[in-house]
């Protein structure tokens, strides 16, 4: 509203503020006489409660290498080429809904043919490591890697993604994690390294004034060793359940068991589901959750 100066205008303003002032003497002198009496106020505390924001269907699923399936002499000739698997996990992925997600074993050519497929879908890449999400959903804020132990001992890039969900303005990280399998010799050392790097990024997110939500996905070709070791600090859950308190570690039990959906706990899961339809696809079940940032 716009004022016009005028002298009538400034009259009544006078009249006004002098009627304030007397308004406000009197207060004073009612909270002069409460501090007297303290008895005689009371003070109400409202409950707050934590920004829940909408849900979202969370991902991991490893897609199986296109070189394993492509060329005149496959390693894997029961399954199709990796466009025709492309396809199906595009059709998948929809199927369920799943909004963000991490994919492993992404070669060149079968990312070429999912970005071209399902042009709906963001998507971060650090070698065949990838997170993807639904760009109506979720905007892309940043991107990096960290360095984890894999086969022999090398290192490779694992990327870690900050995305902006649209609906709340939060922001949420995602890593997607392939940890060393047993195929090319005994591999526990050095997953249990990759676990120890990966956590440390996730506690480099959580460890800060403003904490940022996180969740892993991945296949980390282990059951209760990683499970119970990445839920030591007591900051991150799986979406399929089990426990950890007091140094006691209650993993949960479900068909394969090495691909992983993990959350911190400013992130509730539900609807936690291994979906085995994907025969014609890739070795690995599509795992997916119902995923709510809660703060």
């Amino acid at each position: 509203m716009s004022l016009r100066w005028s002298t009538g205008t400034v009259r009544t303003t006078t009249r006004t503020t002098r009627r304030t002032a007397a308004l406000v003497l009197v207060v004073i002198s009612a909270l002069v006489s409460a501090a007297v009496a303290p008895a005689a106020v009371s003070v109400v505390v409202l409950p707050t409660t934590p920004r829940v924001g909408p849900p979202f269907t969370v991902a991991t699923y490893n897609v199986l290498f296109a070189s394993h399936t492509d060329g005149r002499s496959p390693r894997r000739a029961a399954y199709p080429q990796s466009t025709v698997r492309t396809e199906r996990t595009v059709s998948l992925f929809r199927r369920s809904g799943t909004d963000v997600a991490g994919l492993q074993e992404l070669e060149r050519s079968a990312r070429r043919t999912f970005t071209s497929l399902a042009p709906e879908y963001g998507m971060f890449v650090a070698d065949t490591r990838a997170v993807v999400w639904r760009k109506d959903d979720f905007a892309f804020v940043d991107g990096h890697t960290i360095r984890t132990r894999t086969y022999h001992g090398r290192l490779a890039r694992t990327p870690v993604v900050t995305l902006r969900q649209r609906a709340t303005g939060g922001h949420l990280a995602v890593m997607s994690v392939h940890n060393p399998a047993d195929v090319r010799g005994p591999a526990d050392a050095f997953r249990d390294e990759a676990t120890r790097q990966e956590l440390a990024e996730v506690l480099r997110h959580r460890h800060t004034a403003d904490p940022v939500p996180v969740i892993v996905l991945g296949d980390m070709n282990a059951r209760a060793r990683f499970f119970c070791a990445f839920t030591e600090t007591a900051d991150m859950h799986a979406a399929a359940g089990g426990s950890h308190v007091d140094g006691v570690c209650d993993p949960p039990s479900f068909a394969k068991g090495i691909d992983w959906i993990m959350g911190s706990t400013d992130v509730a899961f539900s609807g936690f589901r291994d979906d085995y339809d994907t025969r014609l696809a890739t070795d690995h079940p599509l795992i997916t959750a119902v995923a709510r940032i809660t703060s």
